[in-house]
């Protein structure tokens, strides 16, 4: 097990996964999951889903993806073979879903951030379990043919699809953040601070 100020500083995406290698084992990710699950969750809500799509699911998901995208007009015909290959990047997706009261604005952002933290959670566990993961987001996260096929109930929306496999053999670039005092301030009535640009990041 790592140190953790270690693990975060080393954990990158995953740009490319090893081709042929398999993702945790069902019992693995559920332990993983179970862990990552125990971010904080204001008022109890519990409002992570997790939809696990791996084997020739993916496939199957991916030719529905690609019809969506193409008759929707988000991409070219002649990228549907691109569109369909998305889901088949990694051994196993994970769409992380938050289930929520569209009603209550503040519990929506209150659950938004629950679901959030436990995928930040869940990234830093696969690579301390010596697997690789990568946070996306895109058209896929509106997408109705992703929602049939994984049961989306009313009131549940997809925060993050996560990408889960072993890391190839590409070298992670370094990640680049801002210097930590361009995005701190101290105190009552602070000096109100530029965005940073990516002039500003620098490699850590």
């Amino acid at each position: 097990m790592s140190n953790l100020t270690e693990l975060v500083s080393r954990r990158r995406s995953a740009a490319l996964f090893e081709e042929g290698a398999n993702g945790p084992d069902r019992n693995t990710l559920q332990a993983l999951i179970d862990l990552a699950i125990q971010a904080p969750n204001h008022r109890l809500t519990f409002p992570w889903r997790f939809h696990v799509v791996e084997g020739a699911d993916r496939e199957t998901l991916g030719a529905l993806w690609a019809d969506e995208a193409v008759t929707k007009g988000w991409a070219p015909e002649t990228a549907r073979a691109r569109e369909q290959a998305k889901l088949l990047r990694a051994p196993q997706i994970i769409f992380v879903g938050v289930v929520s009261d569209p009603d209550d604005p503040v519990r929506q952002r209150e659950d938004q951030a629950a679901t959030s933290a436990a995928v930040a959670q869940l990234l830093l566990l696969l690579e301390d379990a010596g697997f690789a993961g990568m946070w996306r987001t895109g058209r896929m996260v509106v997408s109705d043919a992703i929602r049939d096929a994984l049961a989306y109930q009313p009131g549940e929306t997809i925060e993050a699809i996560v990408y889960v496999g072993r890391r190839g053999n590409r070298t992670p670039p370094p990640r680049l953040r801002p210097p930590v005092a361009r995005v701190v301030t101290w105190g009552l009535h602070p000096t109100p601070l530029a965005s940073p640009t990516a002039k500003d990041a620098v490699p850590r």
